[in-house]
């Protein structure tokens, strides 16, 4: 016999999401989990299903308000992981550049390294800045580094 389904509670914030409160976040990045049927889901992801059917094969649910714990159905809606992405990239939510906990050099750093193409070799330039020969091609072709043009 299954254990009955804790109910669902939320307060509104100001941006109109429902933020789920019943359900304890293990992981702040994560939205909290529930099941339906056996299968563990997210809680936005089961609160859609119930409004408006399952997520296409294929598909992801996005959150338009970029709250992963909003549970309001109008602030959600599917689309594909590239959709997501890009979401992600135009809302500035991104890993880019500075933002990259891995990033080893600051826009500026990179700014200097797009003008030293054409006149000094790239192994040196690879050496005085301590990344790879790859990395200084990638921002000579802009490749990385986009936003530091």
């Amino acid at each position: 016999m299954r254990g009955k389904k804790k109910k669902f509670t939320f307060k509104i914030d100001d941006n109109g999401c429902f933020v789920i409160t019943s359900h304890i976040l293990t992981n702040p990045k994560k939205a909290p989990v529930t099941s339906k049927r056996g299968r563990k889901m997210t809680i936005p992801r089961y609160v859609y299903e119930e409004c408006f059917g399952e997520i296409p094969e294929g598909m992801v649910l996005r959150h338009k308000c970029d709250n992963h714990i909003c549970v309001n159905p109008a602030h959600m809606e599917t689309g594909s992981q590239l959709d997501n992405i890009r979401d992600r990239v135009i809302r500035g939510r991104g890993t880019v550049g500075e933002k990259n906990p891995g990033c080893k050099i600051t826009q500026d750093t990179a700014r200097v390294i797009r003008a030293l193409q054409g006149i000094t070799p790239i192994n040196k330039v690879a050496e005085l800045y301590n990344i790879s020969i790859t990395q200084v091609r990638r921002i000579w072709t802009g490749e990385n580094w986009k936003e530091a043009i």
